[in-house]
């Protein structure tokens, strides 16, 4: 586990790729958006000390996905208009069949 206080994105590189995402804060679905393949973050970590993680691919994409949360940033901002109609009627039925936090995708 890698503890990141107070992470910042400090550089985003490449054309952004659509991907799904799921999210434990939005259980039952998943929903393309597009992130630019790599990120460097900067942060501090339990002693105090600066540093910076960067990443591309997954790596890229969670650090992103994650930091948006401190940004109250969820999904649902990110994704393109359509998909974000899509994606509120698709988490009303994965909650209406029992989504539970940690699951990106749900048998109604």
């Amino acid at each position: 586990p890698i503890v990141m206080l107070n992470p910042v994105i400090v550089a985003r590189e490449g054309e952004p790729v659509a991907e799904d995402e799921g999210c434990l804060s939005i259980p039952g679905i998943s929903v393309p958006i597009a992130r630019p393949p790599f990120a460097r973050c900067r942060y501090y970590d339990l002693d105090g000390q600066l540093w910076e993680i960067e990443g591309d691919g997954l790596l890229g994409r969670c650090l992103q996905h994650e930091t948006d949360h401190l940004d109250g940033v969820t999904m649902f901002e990110r994704a393109e208009p359509m998909a974000r109609l899509k994606a509120l009627e698709d988490y009303e039925r994965a909650l209406a069949a029992g989504a539970r936090p940690g699951e990106t995708s749900v048998e109604a």
